[in-house]
């Protein structure tokens, strides 16, 4: 059985911890167009490529990985993590990626706040910082829902679908966000 690094009894996700037996979410994340479009690599990859990568994930103090299933039933749909994590700023960026079919059920942000959860409340960290293409609307709407602010447009920062589209960069501070984690923590699922 798969461990649950973070998770909460009444919500329905969980983040666990990267296993060779998800390489096919990934390698979906990765190479399939609704999912690669908002990330910023977008040179293909490969499954050795991809088993390599998890094999590596968390074996450095710069970044952590997840994967995001469902709970209770465990099935990976998404990746989430912190990367260019800072400890002496005390800061770090997050990523997300859900598969398409997966999104708008409440598992986006239920992952965003759990793993928001280890990294103001275990790590210590006292700033996350989000970026997003501008039309990546549920990825800021998330951000915005889990205490994120917007502090910045990049304008014609990333070339794709034939045209420039803009960053927006947002961030969560601690302090914003313990309010919502207290809510968060006693609110019951959303209705299926």
């Amino acid at each position: 059985m798969t461990p649950r690094f973070i998770r909460l009894e009444n919500k329905p996700a969980c983040l666990i911890i990267p296993e060779p037996s998800h390489v096919d979410l990934f390698l979906k994340l990765q190479n399939e167009i609704e999912s690669r479009q908002y990330f910023e690599r977008f040179w293909p990859i490969g499954r050795d490529q991809e088993l390599e990568w998890i094999a590596k994930a968390n074996t450095t103090p710069n970044h952590a990985v997840f994967t995001i299933a469902t709970y209770p039933s465990l099935t990976p749909v998404g990746s989430i993590g912190l990367r260019e994590i800072n400890w002496k700023d005390r800061r770090a960026t997050l990523g997300i990626g859900i598969l398409e079919e997966y999104c708008n059920k409440g598992l986006g942000s239920t992952a965003v706040m759990l793993l928001l959860s280890w990294a103001f409340l275990e790590l210590g960290l006292n700033k996350i910082e989000w970026r997003a293409y501008d039309d990546n609307d549920r990825s800021v709407a998330c951000c915005k829902k889990c205490g994120g602010q917007e502090v910045v447009r990049f304008k014609q920062h990333y070339y794709r679908k034939g045209g420039w589209y803009s960053q927006v960069v947002l961030e969560i501070f601690a302090s914003n966000w313990r309010p919502l984690w207290a809510k968060f923590t006693k609110e019951t699922p959303r209705a299926k």
